[in-house]
């Protein structure tokens, strides 16, 4: 048999981890922190109506992030980068240092998002 680096993991949504990551995001999160021992998070946002813009930030505590947009569309501001449109089908795998501000997005935005390691953090970046 072959051996692996770590167990197949299928993970579910776990409503009893619902709650706010952002004002106006309902999170969701799923149980692949604790099936994966850790290795991977992955969590969904879904927008509440009209989301303010949330300030310039990274994340400081994972080697990858990847984000798959599954409706709507958001627009954030990438540092180097400049505005980029993100719609339902949009894959994003972004350095966990890249300086980002999320600036807008449709009512029906949803997005997975995935962390490894698992726990993702948001730094504000001091101005």
């Amino acid at each position: 048999m072959t051996e692996l680096k770590f167990p197949l993991v299928i993970t579910h949504l776990d409503p009893n981890k619902a709650g706010e990551v952002y004002e106006g995001f309902a999170s969701q999160e799923t149980d692949a922190a604790e099936r994966s021992g850790g290795k991977f998070g992955i969590h969904y946002l879904s927008a509440k109506g009209s989301i303010p813009e949330v300030p310039e930030h990274n994340h400081t505590n994972i080697d990858e992030q990847v984000s798959v947009v599954l409706d709507g569309w958001c627009e954030l501001e990438y540092e180097g980068v400049g505005l980029v449109r993100l719609e339902k089908g949009t894959t994003v795998i972004a350095p966990p240092e890249i300086k980002h501000t999320f600036v807008r997005c449709s009512e029906d935005f949803v997005v997975m998002e995935m962390s490894s390691p698992a726990g993702i953090n948001v730094v504000p970046v001091e101005a």
